[in-house]
């Protein structure tokens, strides 16, 4: 198999995809001190879909999916903190 031509593609576009995050939140409180001051929220200048006032978890977040316009989801809970350096480990794992 020749994988000359998805190089090719892959080589051309240097740019890292986008990233959001979706997450129900029911404590603002919570949501502040953990996953809005992870690191790479702030770095990245990463859009969080915070979906409030849903009767569960599952309405919030499919909707937040339909709101998202980001090549990647990410789905967290609100006490979520990711640490530095977290998105690049993400970026590796998924890397093409």
């Amino acid at each position: 198999m020749n994988n000359r031509h998805n190089s090719q593609i892959y080589n051309v576009n240097h740019k890292r995809p986008t990233l959001s995050v979706i997450v129900a939140v029911n404590d603002e409180k919570v949501l502040t001190n953990n996953l809005a001051s992870s690191p790479m929220i702030d770095r990245l200048k990463m859009p969080i879909i915070a979906q409030y006032g849903y009767k569960s978890a599952s309405l919030a977040l499919n909707d937040g999916l339909d709101k998202a316009d980001t090549d990647i989801i990410i789905i967290a809970h609100q006490d979520v903190y990711f640490p530095k350096g977290w998105d690049n480990k993400l970026y590796a794992s998924i890397e093409l």
